[in-house]
């Protein structure tokens, strides 16, 4: 759940440093087809060894790409945590 919430904020935080930001891009399937951008999909990088795999990256956009379109698109910090507490609540 953390993890869900530190990248939150980079996504959404106006002052999160560029550094950081750069390696989380929005999916766009092109200029005509802006549904994974309107769904808040997050681009996967491709990640040949076990190791990239599991870096922060790699995890935090797999975990946020299986979250219902509801908890991604979340106003506020605090709306997103209630909603990924209720979605994990509910899910044991």
């Amino acid at each position: 759940m953390h993890i869900l919430q530190l990248l939150f904020n980079v996504l959404f935080n106006p002052k999160t440093p560029s550094y950081l930001k750069q390696n989380f891009m929005f999916l766009s399937g092109g200029s005509f087809d802006l549904r994974s951008l309107d769904n808040l999909i997050l681009e996967t990088p491709i990640h040949k060894t076990e190791f990239y795999h599991s870096s922060f990256t790699v995890q935090s956009i797999l975990l946020w790409n299986s979250l219902p379109i509801d908890i991604r698109r979340a106003q506020s910090l605090n709306l997103f945590k209630k909603l990924l507490l209720d979605h994990f609540l509910s899910a044991s």
